[in-house]
C-alpha cells in the first residue's frame, strides 16, 4: 500500500484534435489520408474544413522495415523481464 500512495496533480492537458482550430489555414496533413474510412474523411472535411486532397508519394521513399519474428519478438518470464530490457 505504501508504494501506491501519491498525490496526483494535473498541471495541464490538451487535445491534439483541437490544435488545427488554432490556425487559419491547413496546407498539409498526413500521409495516411488514403487509409481513412468514409466516416473519418467526413470528419476531416466537415470539422477541419479540408476539402481538397492531393496525394503524393513519400519523400522518404518506400518503407524498408521488416518484421522478423525470430529476431524481433522476445518472450521472457516475469522475474527476468526488467533485467532483459536493461541488457
Amino acid at each position: 500500500m505504501d508504494g501506491n500512495i501519491c498525490i496526483g496533480i494535473r498541471c495541464g492537458s490538451f487535445s491534439f484534435a483541437e490544435i488545427p482550430y488554432s490556425f487559419s489555414y491547413i496546407v498539409g496533413v498526413t500521409g495516411t489520408l488514403q487509409t481513412l474510412s468514409d466516416v473519418e474523411k467526413k470528419i476531416v472535411e466537415d470539422d477541419y474544413k479540408v476539402k481538397v486532397f492531393t496525394i503524393m508519394p513519400s519523400v522518404f521513399g518506400s518503407n524498408k522495415r521488416k518484421f522478423a519474428k525470430e529476431a524481433d519478438v522476445y518472450v521472457e518470464n516475469k522475474d527476468d523481464y526488467y533485467k532483459i530490457i536493461a541488457e
